[in-house]
């Protein structure tokens, strides 16, 4: 069971810096300097996840002044990624903020002009969760490591909701829907198709290019998918349909429900055969 806690013991702050921190030599090296961190965050305020008793990941923050904080550390354990550790924690470094009235959170991450890809990730989430760019400091760290600095404000309202906010894109009002619609950390789409009145498979493919392209625009890919539902005009082409989930989705597979229906729009009689509505986890 994944649970989430403040850490108040230092000598419990620095072991769990240096267990998660070595184990992330993607993101955190050298040696040194993670030592460094395990030392310095025994005075800063130290939220921890764990999988029952073990560390899996933390957030350490720096305290600026009375209207900022920084997120000085954040790391997961690999194997626990897209599983919404790294959200929960950064949700409970908000819920402190806006207890102790600070008004922005900041971090520093790697600038998107160094190419590496898993700082691509970090990034994405970074900028998933609300955090805005507002400069680069090309000698921050040094000029092969420029760093991006990020800033979100924190809202002291004391609603930390999971729909505490609604965003509609893409409205379509002649036939009253939404292409996508934002409710937190859920995100719908419906009537993604494509390659209308082409075969089968080409339709299943072209449904699933839609649902992609819909998805970059609120910086997701198609492993966000956690639910879909797949409208078929022929439900002995389901095999077909999931032939092509089985290439797309690459074993990250979401749960599924398939219908048989007939179209009443859309190509004509034999244009329309298929039609994905979808809904996506935003970590």
């Amino acid at each position: 069971m994944i649970s989430v806690n403040t850490i108040e013991q230092q000598d419990e702050k620095t072991a769990i810096t240096r267990k998660i921190m070595h184990s992330l030599p993607a993101w955190f090296s050298p040696p040194e300097d993670i030592e460094r961190k395990a030392i310095t965050h025994r005075d800063y305020p130290f939220i921890a996840a764990y999988d029952g008793a073990e560390p899996i990941g933390f957030i350490a923050l720096k305290i600026h002044n009375q209207y900022t904080a920084d997120i000085y550390s954040l790391g997961v354990l690999e194997q626990y990624h897209r599983q919404g550790i790294g959200r929960r924690l950064l949700e409970a470094a908000e819920k402190y903020c806006a207890a102790n009235s600070h008004i922005y959170l900041t971090v520093k991450t790697l600038d998107s002009s160094a190419e590496y890809e898993p700082y691509e990730r970090t990034r994405a989430f970074y900028q998933n969760r609300g955090f805005i760019p507002l400069e680069v400091f090309t000698t921050f760290w040094d000029e092969e490591n420029p760093c991006l600095f990020m800033a979100k404000r924190i809202e002291n309202t004391g609603r930390f909701s999971l729909m505490s906010e609604i965003k509609r894109h893409g409205i379509n009002e002649e036939c009253a829907w939404s292409e996508i619609v934002e409710a937190g950390d859920f995100v719908f789409l419906s009537f993604c198709v494509g390659n209308v009145g082409q075969s089968v498979e080409a339709q299943v493919n072209g449904a699933l290019d839609d649902m992609a392209i819909r998805l970059e625009k609120v910086g997701l890919t198609l492993e966000s998918v956690v639910k879909v539902d797949v409208l078929m005009k022929d439900p002995w082409n389901i095999p077909i349909m999931e032939k092509v989930f089985n290439e797309r989705f690459k074993g990250v597979y979401p749960a599924r429900k398939t219908i048989a229906t007939e179209f009443a729009h859309k190509g004509g009689v034999d244009g329309l055969q298929v039609q994905i509505d979808a809904i996506a986890y935003r970590e």
